[in-house]
């Protein structure tokens, strides 16, 4: 009786105690991680921030980089599940969509794209860029 009453608690915090994939948040899940565009352009690293949770890194004509990851005052973020996430940057709706290695990204709003833009996930060392001054 004492053993099955030692499994059952033993259970209990095993099972209690880790956080399942369903219950990350797509910023938990993804800080930290680095998508490129299919021509090496574009770079996007998501960060575990609330307040500036989106770095874009591009290449300049100079063949230096652009870092950004001041979004403005006026991000809200509506959508940080598993895998989606979703904000809106003044007027404009950014959907961010993991599959794979994939992300699926889609802008709603004042932005030139009308199709989704889709990245893959790299290994790129972001930080070693030369980066523009």
């Amino acid at each position: 009786m004492k053993k099955l009453i030692y499994i059952l608690v033993l259970s209990l915090f095993i099972f209690n105690c880790s956080k399942s994939d369903d219950d990350v948040t797509f910023l938990e899940k993804y800080d930290g991680t680095v998508w490129s565009s299919f021509d090496g352009y574009l770079y996007l690293r998501f960060v575990n921030n609330l307040n500036n949770p989106i770095e874009s890194i591009y290449e300049s004509n100079e063949g230096c980089y652009i870092y950004n990851s001041d979004l403005g005052s006026s991000i809200t973020i509506t959508i940080n599940s598993n895998d989606t996430f979703e904000c809106t940057i003044d007027d404009d709706k950014l959907t961010f969509t993991v599959s794979g290695n994939s992300l699926k990204m889609e802008m709603d709003g004042d932005y030139l794209l009308d199709e989704p833009v889709y990245l893959t996930k790299s290994s790129v060392d972001v930080d070693s860029f030369n980066r523009c001054r």
